[in-house]
């Protein structure tokens, strides 16, 4: 493991400084794993919950206090993943520890994902200590990937992104299906954009097979301006669908639940975007002013690359960063 001189964000994202592997897809798919909870402290889950906007976020925009979020992960990372690999050099056994229940990971593979490396992943230090401990725990791979929302087994989407549409806008299943067929030739994933389009996937493993959309049902996704887009209307329609609308769909139990997980999923995201433009409602553009922008602890602010801190219009004031260690959730 390469050791850093200071702390930046193409340190705190590269595995071999210990750094954060995981993409927000992973992260927001293991927020919703309940195994996340089987193995961490409060700090570990809190910074679990800020990684999936931290990773977006451009340094350029990194207060103090980001930088010292982004070194604790770090210092986490290369001290728990040390151990193992110490661990790994005189046993070669994986260094990990026991499995936690069925859940197909120990402790460690648990906190260290917490706080955003997963040694499961190829570039990560730690890939080979997590192949022997799989070698010593028979079928603890079928069931971390059971356990785990990851709808494409060829690990395609984690690479793909989307955005939100939160207004209702006219929806097309037919040619949205087009696009998306388009969209996934384009990209050489089709197994992972219809994963990610779609609430109801194949009944089947599909690893080591050719992607058919007709596999799929229930489109809730277009391509909008060249980029996968989530639709409110699509999102009403699969789910009328899914619950017995103009004759339902044809689906097992497993993939009719697993269809329910993403929808939920889905409407939360869709709300929540809702929400937060509602809430920015009124708060208008500033010239040299970067946003507005909501933070955790409800309060609105402003940033100013000048300054390099955020302002407040409320209190006409700057933020302090102890503030803003309370704004962003660490507190």
């Amino acid at each position: 493991m390469r050791n850093y001189r200071e702390i930046s964000r193409r340190v705190f994202l590269d595995p071999e400084y210990g750094g954060v592997n995981m993409s927000v897809a992973q992260l927001e798919s293991w927020i919703d794993n309940p195994n996340h909870r089987l193995a961490s402290t409060a700090t570990g889950l809190n910074s679990l919950s800020r990684l999936p906007d931290f990773v977006q976020k451009p340094e350029s925009r990194w207060t103090p206090a980001d930088y010292a979020f982004a070194k604790k992960v770090l210092n986490f990372n290369r001290r728990h993943a040390q151990q193992v690999l110490n661990a790994f050099r005189e046993d070669r056994t994986g260094g990990f520890g026991r499995e936690v229940g069925k859940s197909g990971w120990s402790k460690r593979h648990i906190a260290l994902r917490n706080w955003g490396h997963d040694p499961s992943d190829q570039n990560s230090p730690l890939y080979a200590a997590d192949q022997a401990w799989l070698d010593e725990h028979p079928g603890a791979e079928h069931r971390r990937t059971g356990r785990l929302d990851n709808p494409d087994p060829e690990g395609g989407m984690d690479d793909l992104h989307y955005t939100i549409e939160t207004a209702d806008i006219p929806w097309d299943g037919d040619e949205a299906r087009r696009r998306l067929v388009s969209y996934a030739r384009t990209h050489g994933n089709a197994s992972g954009v219809y994963s990610l389009a779609f609430l109801m996937h194949p009944d089947t493993d599909f690893a080591g097979t050719r992607a058919s959309i007709r596999s799929y049902k229930l489109p809730v996704m277009d391509v909008i301006g060249g980029r996968l887009t989530l639709v409110p209307g699509a999102v009403s329609a699969a789910e009328a669908s899914l619950h017995g609308a103009r004759g339902g769909v044809d689906g097992s139990r497993r993939q009719k639940t697993a269809a329910e997980k993403r929808l939920r999923r889905f409407k939360k995201e869709i709300q929540r975007c809702r929400d937060r433009e509602e809430t920015l409602e009124g708060y208008r553009s500033r010239p040299g002013l970067e946003g507005p922008f909501r933070f955790r602890s409800g309060k609105i602010l402003y940033y100013d690359p000048r300054e390099g801190a955020y302002y407040d219009p409320g209190s006409d004031v700057y933020v302090s960063d102890e503030d803003m260690t309370y704004h962003l959730g660490m507190l």
